[in-house]
């Protein structure tokens, strides 16, 4: 089995754009998420002043002999997200779980874990989820690239990238890369897309972004999501993100 990083990966620099925790649920039967605002709201307010509604929109296309499509949409509510004051961190309760988003700028997760903990065991109170039923780590990271995309060696910065089969007479304008893998030794999985960004200058970034996450069925209270699944896709998300880098690229984000 692949070692746990005793100490996990810390950067004065981290290019993180966004973190999410998540814990996917299983509800009870009978759970109505639209119930839950007025309680939740009035114990997160302290942390997270600001509510806003969690939509999902759903369109239907039903096509029949002779007749034109019927083509419908609807508006679900899938849940609620809670806000900082500052609009950087963000709480979801949902249908279907529990998120923790913190925008840039990030320091590390260690950080966020006491506010996490402390507002999952308010999911907790007021859904009693009947499982957990997937524990996940996702890191969206913005690479700054000093050149415009076509004079940019790719190899400079990504040693798990992209290819072009003529690379004489062809240049990268853009691409996306999407692989997925098993990690046999635990069970845990792993996301990894890359791709380029225009930023709001016009000048080219490349995107990294890693989801490790772990399948389980645990009760709410399980002290493993914490203790094992957690430190154990932590170590597989900060490996991926680490071996996807050249070390060069590494280096500018100042590791310590």
């Amino acid at each position: 089995m692949p070692p746990v990083l005793e100490h996990p990966l810390r950067l004065r620099k981290p290019p993180i754009v966004e973190a999410v925790f998540d814990l996917a649920c299983s509800m009870p039967e009978g759970f109505d998420v639209q119930k839950i605002e007025e309680q939740a709201a009035s114990l997160l307010r302290h942390r997270y002043p600001t509510v806003r509604p969690a939509l999902m929109f759903e369109q239907s296309f039903v096509q029949q002999p002779g007749k034109e499509p019927a083509i419908s949409s609807r508006q679900i509510l899938r849940g609620y997200q809670f806000l900082s004051e500052d609009l950087k961190r963000i709480i979801q309760f949902r249908s279907d779980g529990f998120s923790f988003n913190k925008l840039a700028p990030y320091s590390v997760l260690d950080d966020y874990l006491p506010e996490i903990r402390e507002s999952w065991e308010v999911f907790i109170r007021i859904c009693n989820p009947s499982l957990v039923t997937r524990v996940s780590l996702r890191n969206i990271n913005r690479i700054q690239v000093d050149k415009d995309l076509v004079n940019v060696e790719i190899g400079d910065y990504l040693k798990v990238g992209p290819h072009l089969h003529d690379e004489k007479n062809l240049t990268f304008t853009g691409f996306l890369n999407h692989h997925q893998a098993l990690e046999k030794s635990t069970g845990n999985h792993v996301n990894v897309i890359t791709t380029t960004q225009a930023t709001g200058d016009g000048s080219p970034a490349l995107i990294l972004d890693v989801e490790a996450y772990r399948q389980v069925a645990y009760k709410s209270n399980a002290p493993d999501i914490w203790e094992n699944d957690l430190p154990s896709i932590r170590s597989l998300k900060d490996r991926v993100f680490s071996n996807t880098l050249t070390p060069e690229c590494l280096k500018t984000f100042e590791p310590f």
